[in-house]
Parts: C-alpha cells; structure tokens; sequence
C-alpha cells in the first residue's frame, strides 16, 4: 500500500475512535490517544499530553512504561486522557505527592468542596477555591502558567486559587474541568 494510502486509513482508524496499535479490550474508558513518535523526549511527551508519568503508567498498565519513558514504542498508541477520571492507587498517590513535594496536600483534598459558587454547567477541579467567583474550563495543551497569563494573572495567585493542580508543574490539572481564574475577596494563601 502506498504512503498516502496507509496514512489516510490511520486516520480513518482514528477518526472512527480506534488507536492504531492498541487492543479492542484496551479501549474502554480512553478518551485520547497518543502515537508515540521516538523523536520526541519523556518531557515532551508529557507536557504535549499534559500528564504526568504516573498518570500515563496507570492509564496504560498493560504497558511496560519506566520512570523516564522507557517501553514507549515508536508507532504505538497509549492512552493519554480516560473518559472517567480513574483515581490514583493509594501506593501511586503516595509516589506523587513525594516526588511533586507538595506539603498540605491532604489536607486541602479533605476539604475539596469544588468552588462555593460555581457557574451554571460549570465542573470544578476538586482543589479551586472556596470564594471562586469566575472559572475557566481547561482545553487541550493549556497548562497552568498558560491560563495564568490569558488571564493577567500571576502563576502564584493562580496556584493560591487552584491548590488542586499539585504545585507549578501543574501535574493534576484536570483537561474538561474548570479552574478557578476569580475570587471574591482575598486570594487564598499558596502553599
């Protein structure tokens, strides 16, 4: 088959919501895949996928995937965003908060009530603060320091209002989940 001829029925596998590369069984649940390219380093992997390589190993346990990306195979698809967000394993979260060092982090979880005025259709990223008056949804390939700037905000106050991110390396925000980019009255203290 000739080049065009292969790329174009890619596209049709996935366009028709099928990954090239992965298993029909290993289709529930991913909402977006990703073809690995070997070009492309561990970091640029996971900032264009906006994940962390903790949640990628837990999205794809079939798959041998090491701390600095080794396993990825060149042409294969892994799953980079699930349908339902699927809840670390108590020894993984445990892994994340010491390499994120985020102090406080159970106790701001404990107290996740999602905003105390969220607007009509909104879905507040467990974390965002109590007086969040005005959210923004998260889209594909924003990260934090991003919505920080569209909003002249600066990533401090951002991080005060979204404890729930994991720090500046943004590592739990939440595609399809509203931050909070607002509050009313003083910003809450960042960690």
């Amino acid at each position: 088959m000739a080049p065009l001829g292969k790329a174009l029925m890619a596209l049709s596998v996935f366009a028709a919501g099928l990954a090239v590369g992965a298993d029909a069984d290993d289709q529930s649940g991913c909402a977006q895949w990703y073809e690995h390219d070997e070009a492309k380093s561990c970091a640029d992997v996971l900032g264009f996928n906006n994940v962390t390589i903790t949640q990628l190993q837990q999205m794809n346990e079939a798959e041998p995937i090491g701390e600095a990306c080794q396993g990825l195979v060149g042409g294969h698809a892994y799953c980079v965003r699930q349908d339902v967000v699927k809840p670390l394993s108590p020894e993984l979260e445990t892994l994340e908060k010491r390499r994120v060092g985020w102090p406080g982090f159970d106790e701001q979880r404990a107290k996740n009530a999602p905003g105390s005025r969220p607007q009509p259709g909104s879905r507040p990223q467990p974390g965002t603060a109590d007086n969040c008056i005005r959210y923004h949804r998260v889209q594909p390939h924003e990260y934090c320091a991003k919505i920080a700037a569209d909003y002249r905000l600066s990533l401090n106050k951002f991080l005060s209002m979204n404890v729930g991110v994991g720090g500046p390396s943004c590592p739990w925000l939440w595609l399809g989940y509203d931050c909070c980019v607002q509050v009313d009255g003083p910003f809450p203290r960042y960690y």
